[in-house]
């Protein structure tokens, strides 16, 4: 019985193919963010009221659970990093990532499948306030 071999230009095109059907099933979408807002206060260690009105949850942010001390640390802390400065908002669900100290309008790449560590484009030197909250110890 003879093997049959497959040649590099098969086996390129067979890779390529399956590339482009991986690909393909990753939905991905640049959001650019809207104009920046300003945090009007800060109600607790994971909540803000935003001057458009709106009130925000911090996405991956709960105070609570460490208690009432990790709270009220947590809420002078976004106090001063965030009180009457712009913010950029970008949305997860029902909560909300809240960037501050952007030298441009962000822009969130959004997909099934995040697997992205980095500040977003136009917000390289910026810093995410939900992750200091958690880096500090007054959220899980």
């Amino acid at each position: 019985m003879k093997e049959k071999r497959v040649s590099k230009k098969q086996l390129i095109l067979g890779t390529v193919s399956l590339l482009m059907v991986l690909l393909g099933t990753v939905n991905y979408t640049v959001n650019k963010a809207e104009t920046p807002v300003k945090v009007e206060s800060v109600i607790d260690g994971d909540t803000l009221a935003l001057n458009n009105g709106k009130i925000v949850k911090l996405f991956g942010v709960n105070t609570y659970e460490n208690g009432s001390e990790n709270s009220m640390l947590a809420r002078q802390y976004l106090a001063t990093i965030l009180d009457g400065r712009n913010v950029w908002i970008e949305n997860e669900k029902n909560k909300a990532k809240v960037w501050v100290g952007c030298e441009a309008t962000p822009k969130f790449l959004m997909s099934k499948l995040r697997v992205d560590k980095k500040n977003p484009i136009g917000c390289e030197k910026g810093t995410l306030a939900n992750s200091q909250i958690v880096k500090m110890g007054w959220s899980k």
